[in-house]
């Protein structure tokens, strides 16, 4: 545990529930152990995730200062793995909505020239998640089909870009009219409104009755028959969450039929060393830095007004549930 002083502002979650748990308090700056990088943060990250820690849906004792990802500037030089003081850097898996955050060496990544801190902040929880998903969970290979549930949305709008960058055909499912023109507009090869055209029917008349190498997707249970119904033979369906809720128990024999593996993958088994943190990192910002993979944020707010918590908390949360799977940052720099 790092020992204390001087004085930070953070956005802190006091107790599980709704967004008034959300307060901006004052507690002392970390110092780094050793084994850590301080970062005066610029921007902190929120998505999807944050949203189930403060709900509940996913474990954490609280109080705990918000914020899944961050970005800004280290501020002295570190015996550890050769960070300096001034370069920019971005870190996840930590309270990153605090003007200061101290976190160990090993997740911390060095932002490369023509990335912003603003965009850093919001590459990092989805984006790995999406990469590892394409490259790990089912490898795409050019010329393989891949179906992507919720393809306008969060983790889909990832997912499409990187399985058309591999060279795959994308087919990418809808809710709405606005969210099919969403996903038409960034390029998938083919976008079916689930709520007008039957998923399986369509993408067997797309691929002529073969399925799909690969399906991603976090809805669970309703699209699992159909999953089944459309993956190729030896396809790989990557289970991304269950918001439909759980698969129920699945009767192994079922896979046998087309010799379909099934993955539901946690992104931290793909890092498991810092080397793997490092590499990944590295393939991810070259593609944002280059433009081929299009990070989009869904709102920006600043954390804290002059001495207001009442305000500053209004501004963290304002529509918090309306992030839906998508990044938000917060300005940090009070």
């Amino acid at each position: 545990m790092s020992t204390w002083k001087r004085i930070t502002k953070v956005a802190q979650v006091q107790e599980v529930g709704g967004v008034e748990q959300i307060e901006v308090v004052e507690l002392p700056i970390p110092v780094p152990q050793p084994d850590e990088v301080l970062i005066k943060v610029e921007w902190g990250g929120v998505n999807f995730i944050d949203i189930l820690f403060r709900d509940g849906d996913y474990r954490r004792p609280t109080p705990y200062i918000m914020g899944e990802q961050g970005a800004g500037t280290i501020t002295e030089d570190f015996e550890v793995r050769g960070f300096h003081k001034g370069a920019r850097a971005v870190t996840f898996g930590c309270g990153c909505c605090a003007e200061y955050v101290a976190v160990h060496w090993k997740d911390v990544f060095v932002v490369p020239n023509g990335v912003s801190t603003r965009i850093a902040a919001a590459t990092m929880t989805q984006e790995l998640k999406a990469l590892t998903a394409v490259r790990d969970a089912y490898r795409v290979e050019k010329g393989d089909t891949v179906l992507v549930h919720t393809a306008a949305d969060g983790v889909g709008m990832l997912l499409r870009q990187l399985a058309r960058n591999r060279g795959a055909t994308v087919i990418g499912t809808t809710s709405s009219e606005a969210k099919a023109r969403r996903a038409r507009a960034a390029g998938p090869s083919h976008v079916i409104l689930y709520t007008k055209d039957s998923i399986p029917r369509t993408v067997l008349k797309i691929t002529n009755g073969q399925g799909g190498q690969g399906i991603y997707g976090g809805i669970g249970a309703a699209t699992w028959n159909g999953n089944l119904e459309v993956i190729a033979i030896m396809g790989t369906i990557v289970s991304l969450g269950d918001a439909s809720g759980p698969v129920p128990p699945v009767n192994l024999h079922t896979l046998a039929e087309k010799n379909v593996k099934v993955c539901y993958p946690a992104l931290k088994n793909y890092l498991p060393n810092p080397k793997r943190f490092q590499n990944y990192c590295t393939e991810l910002f070259e593609y944002v830095r280059t433009g081929q993979l299009k990070i989009e944020i869904f709102a920006e707010s600043v954390y804290y007004y002059g001495n207001s918590p009442k305000s500053s908390r209004y501004r963290v949360s304002k529509d918090f549930r309306e992030v839906v799977g998508q990044d938000w940052v917060i300005n940090c720099r009070c």
